[in-house]
């Protein structure tokens, strides 16, 4: 065992000797889709599944699952289309898919893919035809949204407007206030705050850049100093394992990017991967519940569509394994291990015979049951090389570190645990907890 450190540059000295976990990895499946651009792809939680429809020049439906692209045989399917908008929808276990347009014009159609095969569902009210319209699963009211999109009329060309499926019709929401009329713009559901965020989106002669979020009944705007310089044709998808909505990718005017950029509720950070796909547009991202990543697939560039599969995850502190006496380790809200920051954790509960408190960090996992030691039900879930204090007070402990701005450590991986010195807890008089992995970035 190597001794124990309790400084910042120690556990950066730790983290230097670890294998790097690259934020962006490229993903090599042995059957993948054509190459696409403008297609969808949305998360089915409960079949653990991504479902992309590719629309155009054919109606293929594909599901994304352990690894592996599949190509599905349904019944009956969506008729090919370009610029739809689709989303899941939890709460019914069906993803949604809306309009678009064909070599006829507009569609206004509504169709449900369960798994199996699609559905085309007959609502008494449709919102009107149009392409390149966003949706999100609306987890204040349980339904789907759609906002904006463009459709040439006598109107004008953009709109925005604002409709609510519940599974049976759509409802328009007539508001007063609400992002400007828009196109190529994109939206993510925010499951732990609750809200269906927006960013981006052009008029045609300049984009948006301001971060809108529906709470299922009004439409409000932040504007943050630092946001994410783009105007369509980027994805965004919502990290489940660290409550962040993740950007990748778009367009200023006809500049193509390759930034990533994490949304947290109040902020847009700029992460700085090493590795990441390459500058795209119109490509489409999912959240991989079972692997606990997201997954963006195509997209285009200046030579064309592209084919490739990719997968992110990003700084964070994901938990795995439980503590004895529900002893549970975690972030503290809105705090994320980025280099050249004070990342910040917390254990609770604490009983009042609770005196000390620590974090220990080790460069590998293990799982080593404690119950010889007079430990019923606890765990040892990481190699034990480092320590850092913790603060006790008001039935928690709090412990923090200023993370080093090192590049080298950009994708640096522990395995931490909180333990408890409580002479009440058990025989030995000490708790674990659940352990958590930790991973740098920016």
């Amino acid at each position: 065992m190597r001794p124990t450190l309790t400084t910042a540059a120690s556990i950066a000295l730790l983290l230097s000797g670890v294998a790097r976990a690259q934020a962006w990895r490229e993903l090599l499946p042995a059957k993948s889709p054509p190459a696409l651009s403008r297609h969808r792809l949305v998360s089915d939680s409960r079949r653990g599944r991504l479902v992309l429809f590719r629309g155009w020049p054919a109606a293929e439906t594909w599901e994304w699952s352990g690894g592996t692209w599949v190509m599905k045989s349904p019944t009956q399917s969506p008729s090919p289309r370009y610029g739809f908008a689709m989303a899941y929808d939890p709460a019914r276990g069906r993803t949604v898919l809306f309009g678009g347009a064909d070599r006829t014009g507009y569609v206004a159609d509504t169709w449900e893919w369960d798994g199996v095969t699609w559905s085309q569902m007959k609502p008494p009210a449709s919102p009107p035809g149009r392409t390149d319209g966003a949706m999100a699963f609306d987890p204040a009211k349980q339904g789907i949204v759609l906002f904006g999109g463009e459709r040439f009329s006598m109107q004008g060309r953009h709109l925005g407007d604002t409709w609510k499926w519940n599974g049976s019709t759509w409802t328009e929401h007539k508001l007063t206030y609400h992002p400007i009329a828009r196109t190529g713009h994109a939206m993510a559901s925010d499951l732990v705050r609750r809200r269906a965020v927006l960013f981006g989106g052009t008029d045609g002669q300049s984009g948006f850049a301001g971060t809108w979020e529906w709470d299922g009944a009004a439409w409000t705007m932040s504007s943050p100093a630092v946001h994410p310089d783009v105007w369509d044709g980027h994805a965004m998808a919502f990290d489940a394992l660290r409550d962040r909505t993740v950007l990748f990718g778009g367009r200023v005017s006809n500049v193509l990017l390759d930034s990533t950029w994490e949304w947290d509720g109040s902020a847009w950070t700029l992460a700085k991967p090493i590795v990441h796909p390459s500058a795209r547009a119109d490509h489409a991202m999912a959240f991989d519940h079972t692997q606990g990543r997201i997954v963006l697939y195509g997209g285009i560039t200046a030579s064309g569509p592209l084919a490739d599969t990719w997968s992110y995850r990003g700084p964070g502190f994901t938990a795995y394994g439980s503590g004895c006496g529900q002893l549970t380790l975690r972030a503290v809200s809105g705090s994320a291990p980025r280099l050249g920051a004070v990342f910040r954790w917390e254990l609770t509960p604490l009983s009042s015979s609770a005196y000390a408190a620590l974090l220990a960090l080790g460069s590998g996992p293990l799982l080593i049951r404690l119950d010889v030691l007079g430990m019923p039900g606890c765990s040892l879930y990481q190699s034990f090389e480092a320590t850092l204090p913790m603060t006790l007070g008001g039935g928690m402990a709090t412990g923090g570190v200023a993370l080093p701005n090192q590049a080298s450590l950009i994708g640096a991986r522990a395995w931490t645990q909180g333990f408890v010195f409580d002479p009440g807890a058990n025989a030995f008089g000490l708790l674990s907890s659940n352990g958590c992995e930790l991973l740098l970035g920016r």
